[in-house]
């Protein structure tokens, strides 16, 4: 009994060849899904990334306008900034529209609209940012 105990034992040790094969399937299989994962979870910060430039560079256009003189901020005019050359390296094909228009109701107030739209992949281009915000003319005599 103890020899064929013996030759049992034997037969089990070590891994099979149909073993190491499946092994070597589930192994390729989890870091290919991992691969997959890690590509995606760069486009998403990418995406964030984008998304957090344009609309910092939003806000700073948007302050540059606010702080500019009434008689600078007439309806009509979209080239009243551009868009810095950090934004321009980050955001890819980056696009800046400001619309400045006067309300219908009232004179001394403007409507203004700072838009920045970009490339996001070869196929689609991002979500745009868009910030706006009204400016008042300032009716109180200046010392």
């Amino acid at each position: 009994m103890n020899a064929i105990s013996f030759r049992d034992r034997r037969r089990r040790d070590g891994l099979s060849m149909t073993e190491m094969l499946v092994t070597i399937a589930i192994t390729t299989v989890a870091m290919v899904g991992g691969v997959q994962i890690m590509s995606l979870a760069h486009r998403q910060c990418r995406a964030v990334e984008c998304r957090r430039v344009a609309g910092l560079e939003a806000g700073n256009i948007m302050e540059q306008i606010m702080t500019r003189p009434w008689e600078d901020i007439a309806p009509g005019q979209e080239s009243i900034c551009e868009l810095s050359e950090a934004c321009r390296q980050t955001l890819p094909d980056a696009k800046l529209r400001i619309a400045v228009e006067a309300e219908a109701a009232d004179p001394g107030v403007r409507h203004i609209t700072v838009e920045i739209d970009w490339q996001a992949n070869a196929i689609h281009r991002g979500g745009p940012v868009r910030l706006v915000a009204w400016r008042y003319l300032n009716k109180e005599a200046r010392p």
